[in-house]
């Protein structure tokens, strides 16, 4: 694995030929000076021997870089997907803590692999100066919509632990001590942490907690419908306001804002389904929508997506940005230190995916490199 450390601003020139808006030309220090973290492959597993995982930095202060070795696969006959596509395996996609000092990847003791359909996953906490295992621990992965979406370890932005579930018990993980638990919910589905990480908003048992991490209390906002006890639901794009004032969540095409000081649920209908929200301020959000064949969807003949601005004072959507013949399911746009530009990934047509940088507007971008699911740093000083 080799960690490649290039400006953005120069390394916008090497990619700006297949770029086709105009290049941003003046980025804020706040960002140029944030490393930028990529996935180098699609895939967490590979064929004969290459790379079981591997990463790509750009960072904006220097040239110089520093390269780790990468894990190698011992087994020669190592399918893509050992036990199918919808193997939690190649759903867990290996990441790296906001300081890039521990990665965390699935445990790829390939010689062990049973068929076993749970989502349980054993995963490795790697030191990345040393490349040695830290700890090893197993997980339970949140159920993902489709076969090909990918899941990411939340990693804390105040420090390098992260969090996760097992058997319905959510705890704070730390590389190098004992784990914290944090709260037990019967048919846990899925979470996502405060900004100040002192609450959660739980899913669990076709219902959406709020808890508070201090107190130990929650309260119900929001319960999913049922037909003859069949879910027909499934919540996804929660996210959370800076302020932590308001929840985003989505249900098909519906997405619902739920205002924690008032108690008020606010619900707006977008034109496709909902893939991902990011807030952007108390007054702007981004959203991502777009359409995949499915087993709900069979009658739609294309994949695309969209990602727009959704302002609470127009209530309008603005779209600045849009690709047909592309999965939806894993853009995820992030939004920089300064708030000015988002960074994502989006396959090259008839090649592979890139690292985008895009203004607010979308009217600029900047191909970075090459890579899959790129997400920020943490700032250098």
């Amino acid at each position: 694995m080799k960690f490649k450390t290039v400006q953005i601003l120069i390394s916008i020139l090497m990619f700006s030929c297949v770029s086709q808006k105009p290049i941003i030309k003046n980025i804020d220090n706040i960002d140029n000076y944030t490393p930028i973290y990529y996935s180098n492959n699609e895939n967490s597993l590979f064929l004969n021997g290459v790379n079981v995982y591997s990463f790509g930095r750009v960072y904006g202060s220097t040239k110089e870089g520093a390269e780790i070795l990468g894990s190698k696969s011992s087994i020669s006959d190592l399918f893509n997907y050992p036990l199918g596509k919808s193997d939690y395996l190649f759903t867990l996609e290996p990441s790296l803590s906001i300081s890039g000092k521990y990665l965390v990847k699935v445990n790829n003791d390939f010689s062990l692999i049973k068929l076993n359909f749970k989502r349980d996953v054993d995963i490795d906490i790697m030191d990345v100066s040393k490349m040695s295992r830290v700890r090893k621990i197993a997980l339970t992965i949140p159920k993902q919509e489709y076969e090909d979406e990918k899941y990411f370890i939340p990693w804390s932005k105040k420090n390098d632990s992260f969090f996760g579930f097992k058997k319905d018990s959510l705890f704070q993980i730390f590389p190098e001590k004992k784990s914290k638990f944090l709260l037990h919910k019967n048919k846990l589905y899925d979470f996502i942490i405060s900004p100040s990480e002192e609450s959660a908003l739980v899913y669990a048992n076709d219902t959406l907690f709020l808890y508070n991490l201090i107190t130990n209390q929650n309260s119900i906002i929001f319960s999913v419908g049922k037909i003859l006890g069949i879910n027909r639901k499934f919540l996804r794009s929660f996210s959370w306001s800076e302020d932590e004032s308001m929840i985003a969540f989505s249900e098909g095409w519906k997405i619902y804002f739920y205002n924690i000081q008032n108690g008020s649920l606010e619900k707006i209908k977008a034109k496709e389904k909902v893939f991902f929200t990011e807030w952007i301020d108390k007054d702007n959000i981004l959203i991502v929508t777009g359409d995949f064949p499915s087993d709900m969807s069979a009658m739609q003949s294309t994949k695309q997506f969209k990602i727009h601005l959704y302002s609470f004072l127009t209530k309008k959507f603005n779209t600045i940005h849009k690709r047909y013949n592309h999965e939806p399911f894993n853009i995820k746009p992030r939004l920089s230190p300064s708030k000015k530009l988002i960074l994502f990934s989006e396959r090259k047509l008839n090649g592979p995916y890139q690292v985008k940088l895009m203004t607010l507007d979308g009217q600029f971008e900047n191909i970075l490199a090459e890579g899959y699911l790129p997400f920020w740093g943490s700032p250098q000083k």
